[in-house]
């Protein structure tokens, strides 16, 4: 096997003495024979970098340990300054690779030079049948939808298995893509999003792999359940992927539906949840997106200048329109 095919992973590793050894250990049994893990340890004050250390005899096992939480995207920003490989994955620490599901991403990439990005088929880690996540698409307001409305309504996009964007749960991409757009924004802590609008604008060609196979526990960071540090991350994330990502006329012709969705929301957050605290934090993200929209206009004009090649027209082909059901 040619280093032109070295598969670099990436593992952001938080806090995850009960699953990351499990992680690890899958990946080392993978068939696939040329990788590289690198696992990024946010600064975790449990016992996470203790039940590592067996692994350090292996050579393609290489360990970054932070003295700060970076989250998400500053972790696997570190980690991708730190990888050589041609292809790069990115996976959760609560994850369990399938043995041949490195091959079956190798393999996918290798029959079709047009995709640039990967998602993994992510199955419940307790029921190995039932499909955890596998990507989806958004609407114009930037609320994230499942994928099947997509497909339900687009031929095209059902045949290729195309996404609007990947799980970062288990999302693998050609590095070239990566030196294109560039990584992960530090400022969107948990958001993957925003750099797969970027491989969309860039013409990059995000898909699902049905033989890749991760098991998923899911939500090991944050919970199951609604927080208000999750729906604040959320929806700054959704705010800063619109202004950054859309064009400006779309941005003025969707203004309508994102008015409606905040005006729903809170009356959502009011008269049914009834948490104040949940709708303080939602307008605290409108209001933190507000004072940070000169550094969100700088990246909106690096990304409208360097990165779009392709339209919003077309790009709105691997949209939906918005659907109040699933808000």
């Amino acid at each position: 096997m040619s280093v032109r095919n070295l598969l670099s992973i990436i593992v952001v590793n938080y806090n995850g003495e009960r699953f990351v050894e499990d992680c690890v250990r899958s990946i080392l049994s993978s068939t696939y024979p040329n990788f590289e893990i690198i696992l990024v340890d946010n600064n975790s004050t449990d016992q996470s970098i203790r039940k590592l250390e067996e692994f350090r005899k292996d050579s393609r096992f290489k360990p970054v340990y932070l003295t700060e939480n970076l989250h998400y995207a500053g972790g696997n920003n570190v980690g991708i300054s730190h990888s050589t490989g041609e292809y790069v994955l990115f996976l959760n620490s609560d994850t369990v690779l399938e043995k041949n599901c490195l091959d079956e991403l190798v393999k996918e990439f290798q029959s079709d030079n047009d995709t640039t990005a990967i998602q993994c088929i992510l199955r419940a880690m307790e029921q190995n049948r039932i499909i955890s996540d596998a990507g989806g698409t958004i609407d114009f307001c930037g609320r994230l939808m499942p994928v099947s409305l997509l497909w339900e309504h687009n031929a095209i996009a059902r045949k290729e298995r195309r996404l609007f964007w990947a799980c970062g749960a288990a999302l693998a991409l050609r590095r070239e893509i990566l030196n294109s757009v560039g990584w992960f924004d530090p400022q969107l802590p948990t958001d993957e999003v925003d750099l797969c609008w970027r491989i969309n604008l860039a013409r990059g060609k995000i898909v699902l792999s049905r033989e890749s196979v991760v098991r998923h526990l899911g939500s090991a960071s944050f919970g199951k359940d609604l927080t208000k540090e999750r729906l604040y991350l959320g929806e700054l994330a959704r705010l800063h992927d619109l202004l950054t990502n859309c064009d400006s006329k779309n941005i003025a012709k969707f203004t309508p539906y994102i008015v409606s969705y905040f005006m729903i929301s809170i009356g959502w957050d009011v008269f049914f949840r009834r948490r104040m605290d949940i709708l303080l934090f939602r307008l605290k993200a409108h209001v933190q997106c507000l004072w940070h929209l000169k550094q969100i206009l700088v990246k909106r004009s690096i990304v409208q200048k360097y990165i779009r090649r392709l339209s919003d027209a077309e790009i709105m082909k691997l949209m939906v329109k918005p659907n109040p059901y699933y808000w």
